[in-house]
């Protein structure tokens, strides 16, 4: 069985109420649905949330919502796979299942394809030990990084590679912020991406939403 979990908790802080947005007159919330929908590789499709607004725009759009998401796993210290393994844990009871497949999608990835929750979910079927997630490759070489203090002096991260050329060094890659699938029983057993292989999708396939 297969089950996508899209987390929308209310107290977001940057943006507020960012889940409910409206993007090109959507709710953020409804291109996370519709791409979980579109890859029909989902048995059901849960929305978690401590919202009742919330909770409403995802029944009207056609997917399930368990009771309302306890304070304890809506606040800002709450991690995903807490909020992962407490709906896991109620999905669990209703179906009286032992093991499946869990996707974790975040409600704030207007960009996120349904080809690449399929294309996830295969890599999945043959590393059922692994969290898999979607990647995007980093346009310059980030061993070159550096920062500049008050007084403008440029400290490098890594000197070692200043002068290294750049087709000696890693590609280096940065989480898309999408989804995360893994089976049940990793979820409950590992920590969070702690064995992880990754899905590399485009750059202009991803894209955080930190402000206005």
């Amino acid at each position: 069985m297969n089950i996508a979990i899209i987390l929308a908790r209310a107290g977001s802080k940057r943006i507020k109420n960012k889940n409910i947005k409206l993007f090109f007159g959507k709710p953020l919330i409804y291109y996370s649905i519709q791409s979980a929908k579109k890859s029909k590789i989902f048995d059901h499709i849960y929305v978690s949330t401590d919202s009742k607004k919330i909770k409403k725009i995802a029944e009207k759009f056609g997917v399930e919502v368990n009771k309302l998401r306890p304070k304890k796993y809506s606040s800002d210290k709450a991690s995903t796979q807490s909020v992962i393994r407490y709906e896991l844990n109620v999905i669990k009871n209703k179906f009286n299942i032992k093991n499946f497949n869990i996707c974790c999608i975040y409600s704030t990835a207007p960009l996120l394809k349904a080809v690449s929750l399929k294309s996830a979910f295969r890599l999945l079927n043959r590393n059922k030990d692994y969290f898999i997630f979607p990647a995007v490759k980093f346009y310059k070489s980030v061993q070159r990084a550096f920062v500049s203090n008050n007084a403008k002096v440029v400290k490098f991260l890594l000197p070692k590679y200043r002068y290294t050329n750049s087709q000696m060094l890693n590609d280096c890659y940065y989480d898309a912020g999408q989804f995360y699938w893994a089976t049940s029983k990793i979820w409950l057993k590992k920590p969070f991406l702690y064995a992880s292989k990754i899905f590399e999708i485009k750059s202009n396939h991803a894209q955080d939403l930190d402000d206005m």
